[in-house]
C-alpha cells in the first residue's frame, strides 16, 4: 500500500525548479531530488524555469519528465512559479513543489510528503525544516515587519498568521495556488514568499511542517558586498510593496532604514544609505 500511495502522489506532483547561471545537472536541488527518486525507482514531472542569459540543454534523466523554459529577461521567482502552475494545469497536476537551485533535499523527502498528505488529507500547504548551517531559516516567526528564526520547531500544524516559510521546499496544492491567483509578480525575489502567504491567508490558515530537513545556502551571507549592494534595490522594492499590501508601510520604512544603516556599517560604505534614500518613493 505504501508503494502505491507514493506512486499516486508522484503522479500528481510537478516540481518547479528555478535556475540562474548554473548548469541544471550541477544544481544541488536537481541532484538531491533525482537521488530521492532513484532510490524509490520512481519518476516525476519537472518544470525548469531558467533565468540565465543563455539557454542550456535539459539533462537526460530517467527520473524526470522534463519541461524546460528559458527566460533571459530574468523576471524573478514569482513569474517562474506562476509559469510552473500553468504547466501544472496542462499536466493536470494536483501538487507543486517549489525548489531553489541551491536547496539540498533529503533522500526520504518524497516519502515524508506522501505520508503526511495521507495522514492529513485536508492539508494544502506543507514545508520542510530548512537550515542554513545551524540556523533554521524556514519556517520562521514573522511579527512587526521582521522575521525571527525558531531555535527549534516540531513537525505539526501551525497558523500561517504567525508562522511563515521561504519559497524553496514549499509543497502547495494546485487548487490553493489557483484560488489565491498565485504569486504576486511585483515581488521578483525579496518578500515574494511573504506576499504569497498573505494571499493564501484569504483562503487557508494551516501550515504543516513536515519531518524533513533541507539545507539551503543564503546568498546574503555568502556574497560579496558588491553583489549584496546590487540586490539591495530588490529588497527595498519588495519591502515597499509588502508594506502597501499589509498596511505597514511606515513600520517597514523604518526597518528598511535600519537595514541600510546596518549594511553601510558592516561594509564601511554609505552606498546602502544612498540607495535607500533614492528608494524612499513608495513605488520606486
Amino acid at each position: 500500500m505504501e508503494h502505491t500511495e507514493h506512486k499516486i502522489f508522484l503522479d500528481e506532483l510537478i516540481v518547479v525548479l528555478v535556475i540562474y547561471q548554473m548548469k541544471i545537472a550541477d544544481s544541488p536541488a536537481f541532484q538531491s531530488l533525482s537521488k530521492a527518486l532513484k532510490n524509490k525507482n520512481q519518476q516525476a514531472s519537472l518544470f525548469i524555469y531558467d533565468n540565465s542569459p543563455l539557454p542550456q540543454a535539459a539533462p537526460d534523466s530517467s527520473s524526470w519528465k522534463i519541461t524546460y523554459n528559458h527566460d533571459p529577461a530574468n523576471p524573478g521567482v514569482s513569474k517562474a512559479y506562476n509559469e510552473g502552475f500553468v504547466e501544472a494545469k496542462k499536466q493536470n497536476k494536483k501538487w507543486m513543489l517549489l525548489a531553489d537551485q541551491d536547496t539540498v533535499f533529503p533522500e526520504s523527502f518524497f516519502q515524508t510528503i506522501t505520508e503526511t498528505i495521507f495522514e492529513k488529507p485536508l492539508t494544502k500547504l506543507l514545508v520542510p525544516i530548512v537550515r542554513n548551517e545551524s540556523i533554521i531559516i524556514s519556517p520562521f516567526c514573522f511579527r512587526l515587519g521582521k522575521g525571527t528564526a525558531y531555535k527549534t520547531i516540531t513537525p505539526k500544524s501551525y497558523s500561517l498568521k504567525k508562522t511563515k516559510f521561504i519559497n524553496s521546499g514549499l509543497v502547495v496544492s494546485a487548487d490553493i495556488f489557483e484560488s489565491c491567483d498565485g504569486y504576486d509578480e511585483r515581488f521578483p525575489l525579496d518578500f515574494s514568499d511573504l506576499a504569497f502567504a498573505e494571499r493564501i491567508l484569504k483562503h487557508h490558515d494551516e501550515l504543516v511542517v513536515i519531518d524533513a530537513i533541507c539545507w539551503h545556502s543564503l546568498s546574503s551571507s555568502e556574497d560579496s558586498s558588491q553583489e549584496i549592494l546590487r540586490r539591495f534595490p530588490y529588497y527595498l522594492s519588495g519591502s515597499i510593496w509588502y508594506g502597501e499590501i499589509t498596511n505597514s508601510f511606515y513600520l517597514l520604512a523604518f526597518i528598511r532604514f535600519l537595514r541600510a544603516l546596518k549594511m553601510s556599517v558592516k561594509f564601511k560604505t554609505l552606498a546602502f544609505v544612498k540607495v535607500y534614500l533614492h528608494r524612499t518613493n513608495r513605488h520606486a
